[in-house]
C-alpha cells in the first residue's frame, strides 16, 4: 500500500467514525425527546382520567406541573409564594407569580380550586 492509499484509508476511516458518533448521539437525543413527550402525554392522560381540580394551596410540585403551561420553575415559585405569603385567597392571586400572566391563568383557571 502506497502513501496516498494510506492517507485515503485514514481519511475514510475518520469520516466513518465521525458519522457513527453523530448518528449515535442523534439517536440518544431523539430518545430523550421521545421520553419527555411520553411523560407529558402521561400527565395529560392523568388529568383527563381524574378530572379532579387541583387545590393550589395544597398541591405538590408534580400536581402543579400537570397543569398546562406550568413547568418546574413556575410550580416551585407557586410553592415558595405559598410558604412565604400563606394560602392563596383567589385564583387571580396567581398573577403575582413570575411567569403567570392572564393568558396562562385563563388556561388553568378551570382546572384549579382554592380551599
Amino acid at each position: 500500500m502506497n502513501e496516498k492509499e494510506k492517507i485515503v484509508l485514514i481519511f475514510l476511516s475518520a469520516f466513518f467514525i465521525l458519522g457513527s458518533l453523530i448518528s449515535y448521539f442523534n439517536g440518544k437525543r431523539k430518545n430523550t425527546i421521545l421520553k419527555e413527550e411520553i411523560v407529558k402525554q402521561e400527565i395529560k392522560e392523568d388529568r383527563k382520567v381524574t378530572k379532579k381540580k387541583i387545590n393550589i394551596n395544597e398541591a405538590s410540585q408534580k400536581e402543579l406541573i400537570s397543569l398546562p403551561g406550568i413547568g418546574e420553575k413556575i410550580a416551585q415559585r407557586i410553592i415558595e409564594y405559598r410558604q412565604k405569603e400563606g394560602k392563596f385567597k383567589s385564583k387571580s392571586e396567581l398573577l403575582k407569580i413570575k411567569g403567570i400572566g392572564k393568558k396562562r391563568l385563563s388556561r388553568i383557571e378551570d382546572l384549579i380550586e382554592i380551599k
